[in-house]
């Protein structure tokens, strides 16, 4: 093997090396937000059924307390708690995750059929008569 050829594979072997090393890396920065994402929204599930699953289960030790003045409006307020984890886990992907903001916006501009303001899109506006056809763009 000569000089030339060992150059040639040494570099090409580096060059795999360092594309494996990137995309590794590249990896574990998509695994530490993925993560990240759903302990945002684990922390959000415990802080929005914590209370109700505390009266629960303080009212199965002690049936009573449901008689107290304002227990009902305790139980609402902790019910309606509860029930608002659905509407802040999509809030939390939005905040937490670019891949979902993009798929919610491409899908919001295709519903609504508008332009939209980043200039690697074609604008997309509804066709007026059948023989016009919508621009299509990639969703990012």
């Amino acid at each position: 093997m000569n000089r030339d050829q060992l150059l040639r594979s040494s570099l090409i072997s580096l060059l795999k090396h360092q594309s494996k090393c990137i995309t590794y890396h590249i990896a574990w920065d998509t695994y530490f937000d993925t993560v990240k994402m759903m302990m945002a929204v684990i922390l959000a599930y415990a802080v929005c059924w914590l209370p109700l699953h505390i009266l629960t289960l303080v009212g199965d030790l002690n049936p009573d307390i449901f008689n107290q003045v304002y227990m009902h409006t305790i139980w609402l307020f902790s019910h309606l708690l509860a029930v608002f984890n659905s509407t802040i886990n999509p809030l939390v992907y939005f905040w937490m995750d670019s891949t979902y903001r993009c798929g919610l916006g491409y899908c919001a501009r295709k519903l609504l059929g508008t332009r939209t303001i980043n200039s690697q899109w074609k604008v997309t506006f509804p066709a007026t008569n059948s023989s016009q056809k919508q621009s299509r763009g990639s969703p990012c």
